[in-house]
């Protein structure tokens, strides 16, 4: 079973010394890093204290992958989403968990965060349920909500704020 998925979107691809930064996160947080394609697909197992999680559990496997925007993509989207996070996505990081429990959307967003952090530049965006935009909207790094889709673009302040909620969850 498949899991969370949080994206980044960029307005650039990521330069050389960002993506050193990334594989260098990736290598030091995990237990177990697996780089394809040069680079960008990593395939990686977390464990919970590495993004200050307490969890009986053991490492939380994920898929990292970089590439071509997947927001930037939709001609009549590009305008709206401009208009939300300042530029044109041309291409993006997805952070893709591999299993569905509640450590696993947890620490989804603590790795997108780091991932945010890492890379320097970005912006994370989350598909949200019915009618949670507006308790989502007062949180610290919310850079933008809308209702149709119902979404958040924010910060990698935004993702920690967002999952110390009591009840956090992402749309799978």
């Amino acid at each position: 079973m498949t899991g969370p998925v949080l994206v980044v979107e960029l307005p650039r691809a990521l330069s050389q010394a960002a993506l050193s930064r990334l594989h260098v996160l990736l290598l030091s947080s995990s237990t177990y890093c697996e780089d394809h394609d040069g680079g960008a697909t990593f395939d990686v197992s977390v464990p919970g204290g590495a993004l200050g999680i307490r969890s009986g559990e053991g490492p939380r496997p994920f898929l990292v992958g970089v590439g071509d925007s997947v927001l930037g993509t939709a001609d009549d989207g590009e305008m709206h989403v401009a208009g939300l996070i300042g530029f044109v996505p041309t291409h993006s990081i997805t952070v893709s968990a591999m299993f569905n429990d509640t450590v696993d959307h947890t620490a989804t967003a603590l790795l997108t965060a780091a991932v945010l952090d890492a890379v320097g530049e970005g912006v994370a965006w989350a598909e949200l349920r019915y009618g949670q935009e507006p308790g989502i909207a007062r949180l610290e790094g919310v850079i933008a909500t809308t209702t149709e889709p119902a979404m958040a673009y924010g910060s990698a302040g935004f993702l920690r704020a967002w999952a110390a909620e009591p009840g956090f969850r992402l749309v799978k």
